[in-house]
């Protein structure tokens, strides 16, 4: 989310007075240095306070249709990033397609079964994402994967999986047939 300004005339600025228990209570909001040293779970749930803050769910949808923001500006950031084995995700597309009746990739979130090559042609085929059913995220240093902790999903599943930074089980992501 890209930084944003309220004018505290018009905008309730977050309280962080609410944050009393779980991480964010645990952050020092008083101190006098020039910035706040704060874990990766209370800086990951002050980013989701802030978005729910400065765009709530009912206003969505509700920009002018005359809306414009300036993007394309080049950012540098210095992240943390787990690595993943390449080899591991090749793995387990081939897998995928040899425990195919017709040899094609296809989400295997339960329900859905979105099938690439079908739907893109020669642009979809061979493609999916790769899912870890242990998020890597949860591991306190390198941990082991298996083929079998890893499931081939497509990139809307996967967004829903992991959106607002939660892990969601796939057997209860999609909750309704069509």
């Amino acid at each position: 989310m890209p930084d944003t300004l309220i004018d505290p005339e018009n905008s309730s600025p977050l309280d962080v007075r609410a944050f009393r228990s779980g991480p964010l209570a645990s952050v020092n909001w008083r101190t006098a240095a020039s910035g706040i040293s704060m874990s990766d779970a209370a800086a990951e749930l002050l980013t989701t306070a802030w978005f729910a803050q400065v765009q709530p769910s009912s206003s969505l949808g509700a920009a002018p249709d005359d809306m414009e923001r300036t993007e394309g500006a080049l950012q540098r950031r210095l992240v943390a990033h787990r690595s993943r084995e390449r080899a591991l995700r090749d793995a387990k597309l081939a897998q995928a397609r040899r425990e195919s009746s017709d040899d094609r990739l296809r989400c295997q979130v339960p329900g859905c079964g979105f099938d690439f090559a079908q739907i893109y042609g020669s642009a979809g085929e061979g493609y999916a994402q790769v899912h870890h059913l242990r998020p890597l995220a949860d591991a306190i240093g390198p941990t082991t994967t298996r083929l079998e902790d890893l499931v081939v999903v497509c990139a809307n599943c996967h967004a829903i999986i992991h959106r607002g930074g939660k892990c969601r089980e796939i057997s209860k992501l999609i909750v309704a047939e069509n």
